[in-house]
């Protein structure tokens, strides 16, 4: 069956298959001439296939090779990753214990500065501070000078057998051109109830002068301090608006009688919150000319001017009335260097 299929071939085909498979024997002129051109034909493309087959593989080893350098890198940039994510988790556990420390040290030295500001205050309780003399009227004899201008309005049995002043000088300030802010004058005193009778006095009087030169006299207290206690000016020109009675107390905790009971506050924010509570219209705009706090180079003839006096229409027996504070319930606890309370 299969022979009867191969002699049913086409003649036209038949011829092709036994181009190719009649092996070579020899050929006539003519035959070999004519084979010629297909042969080099097959030649060239056989070149042809092998030139590309050439470059392929020349390609292929370039890319295997630059395969081989990424596979490198790759593993270089994981040991990295790997280092750099070791160092950002030391780094964390670092940082959370210098917050920690940070946060301990924070504390600290918030507690030592309260203790320093409480320590120079003390240091300087027995120190009063004269505004209003002109430069150069002590003539390097401040502490003498203060003392014969306080003898001449101060009463003899007010002041102790042992008054005496210490130590005087001017404001620790550059000398001022002629006609400039004068510089107040800090005198300290031996016997602290002298200094504090002193203060009452100057208190009572209205009207101290010394050649026609008008004296203020206040307390000496740290530039904090001092600061802390401005900030009440406002709220204490209310107060007397209303003519409520009102006491600034050390270091600046303003205390307000008001219906016959006492109510604490340790920033101005805390009274005009307690104002507008109670119903009371709390106006914190501009203050009115001579309001506010002093300037060092204002037009005032005495340059700075300390705070007015620290109390305002309170008697001793309110001074002692209920206590009552808006910060800490109705428990009043005072102001101390370490932050501690007062048993």
């Amino acid at each position: 069956m299969g022979k009867d299929r191969e002699n049913k071939q086409p003649p036209a085909f038949q011829q092709k298959i036994d181009k190719f498979t009649t092996p070579a024997g020899p050929r006539r002129d003519g035959e070999t001439a004519n084979r010629g051109p297909a042969l080099d034909g097959v030649s060239a493309i056989l070149q042809a296939i092998q030139s590309s087959q050439s470059a392929v593989e020349t390609r292929i080893g370039e890319v295997r090779e630059d395969m081989g350098l990424i596979r490198q890198d790759l593993r270089n940039a994981v040991r990295r990753i790997t280092e750099v994510e070791g160092r950002v988790s030391q780094t964390e556990d670092e940082l959370a214990d210098l917050r920690t420390k940070v946060a301990q040290l924070q504390t600290r030295t918030s507690k030592l500065q309260r203790r320093a500001e409480d320590a120079e205050n003390r240091s300087r309780r027995n120190n009063l501070r004269f505004v209003g003399f002109p430069e150069g009227a002590e003539e390097d004899k401040a502490s003498e000078f203060l003392e014969r201008w306080i003898k001449t309005w101060i009463p003899d049995q007010t002041l102790s057998p042992w008054f005496a002043v210490e130590r005087a000088h001017r404001a620790l300030a550059p000398c001022p051109p002629p006609g400039g802010p004068r510089r107040p004058m800090i005198a300290c005193f031996f016997n602290f109830k002298d200094r504090d009778n002193i203060l009452k006095e100057a208190r009572r009087s209205e009207d101290l002068q010394w050649e026609n030169h008008k004296i203020l006299i206040f307390t000496d207290y740290t530039r904090e301090v001092q600061t802390r206690r401005r900030s009440y000016q406002q709220v204490k020109q209310k107060l007397r608006a209303m003519q409520l009675s009102y006491m600034l107390l050390f270091p600046a905790w303003l205390k307000v009688i008001m219906a016959g009971r006492a109510h604490f506050f340790e920033s101005p924010e805390e009274a005009w919150d307690w104002l507008t509570e109670e119903g009371i219209e709390a106006q914190k705009g501009p203050l009115k000319q001579g309001g506010g706090e002093p300037s060092r180079e204002g037009p005032h003839p005495f340059g700075r001017i300390p705070e007015e006096p620290e109390t305002h229409q309170i008697s001793e027996r309110e001074a002692k009335g209920p206590r009552h504070s808006h910060r800490r319930g109705n428990s009043w606890t005072p102001w101390l260097p370490d932050g501690g309370n007062l048993r």
